[in-house]
């Protein structure tokens, strides 16, 4: 999708406008698995302009008597007070880094993936926000799809269901762009796109904390260490290592090649691929153009094969219902399908 950055779309929401800008744009469109397929649910930055830009996860109920639309919660000119956890308030202070994907559980709940909202190329005071569950910037979020209510089986869950923090599933992110469920296990497995030196494979495990902006991969970030906030925050031990990280430098990986962008693809459970890669997680990197395979061994440990290289700007991987791994190619406008030669 391209948009002038300058125009503002009426949507088919009431009172509310989409404000297309740079990255932020509509990104992620699902139905839910387990009701009726005329409930849909997708994602769109929508703000006031000159004023704040936020975005709202809007679930679009297609009533098929009247094809009315709604949504749950619409944002109004008192609620861009910076000083406030607004909420429902998804920060957009930046042309980047906000909503990702939206995807639902095998329980049917709906996980939300948040950016920091802040700037990409720059150390920004904003980013601090991530570290806080009462905002949800950097977020891995956990609601239930038809009211966009917390769980109350959330970590954070405080009794009230329309808290900020009662929606929150993990946090510590950057820009967690992709994610895709484990089978079996329901896990999250998180792509989070890093700044300057790594990029991130995290298993979002309940309350897991990944430790953006004061960590990129296992190591403090140099930019953010003298932070007030950073110098309380490495004591408590609360950041988790990924389970992945490869390095922007191509001397730090062990086949050679540097990452720029991971994007994550999904858990191979096909049936047109080698026997070798079922259950392999899938990922690229989008600027490089290499595609991996992951396996997850038993002891722990992380295997890696490459698939592909030479393949730039795949923004997203899943197994289709057929068995065959598809991907969606953002700069050749193509959607894909891999097999077996």
């Amino acid at each position: 999708m391209t948009a002038n950055p300058a125009t503002n779309f009426t949507t088919a929401l009431p009172n509310s406008e989409v404000v297309l800008l740079g990255n932020n744009s509509l990104w992620q469109y699902t139905s839910h698995p387990q009701i009726d397929s005329t409930i849909d649910f997708s994602i769109l930055p929508s703000g006031v302009a000159n004023t704040s830009n936020i975005t709202v996860p809007a679930a679009l109920i297609e009533d098929p008597d009247s094809a009315n639309l709604g949504h749950d919660y619409q944002a109004t000119d008192t609620d861009f007070d910076r000083n406030n956890n607004i909420r429902d308030y998804l920060a957009g202070d930046s042309t980047s880094h906000s909503i990702g994907q939206v995807r639902f559980g095998l329980d049917g709940s709906l996980f939300v993936s948040v950016g920091d909202g802040t700037s990409y190329n720059s150390v920004d005071s904003r980013s601090v926000r991530v570290q806080d569950i009462d905002n949800l910037s950097g977020k891995l979020l956990r609601i239930d799809p038809l009211t966009g209510r917390g769980m109350a089986d959330n970590p954070f869950f405080n009794g009230n269901a329309d808290s900020n923090r009662s929606k929150v599933w993990s946090l510590g992110f950057r820009n967690p762009f992709r994610f895709t469920i484990q089978p079996g296990t329901g896990t999250p497995y998180v792509g989070d796109v890093g700044w300057t030196t790594w990029e991130e494979i995290n298993p979002a495990t309940r309350g897991g904390n990944f430790g953006w902006p004061y960590f990129e991969g296992a190591f403090p970030n140099s930019r953010y260490q003298g932070l007030p906030q950073a110098q309380a925050f490495y004591p408590n031990g609360q950041a988790i290592a990924p389970l992945l990280a490869r390095h922007h430098d191509a001397s730090q990986n062990s086949d050679g090649r540097g990452a720029s962008a991971l994007i994550m693809g999904d858990f191979y459970t096909g049936n047109t691929l080698p026997t070798m890669y079922d259950g392999a997680l899938f990922y690229n990197d989008v600027s490089g153009g290499t595609v991996y395979a992951t396996s997850l061994n038993a002891d722990g440990t992380v295997g890696l094969t490459r698939i592909v290289d030479e393949l730039s700007y795949i923004v997203d991987m899943e197994t289709g219902p057929d068995g065959y791994l598809y991907y969606a190619n953002l700069y050749q406008g193509e959607i894909g399908r891999w097999r077996s030669a």
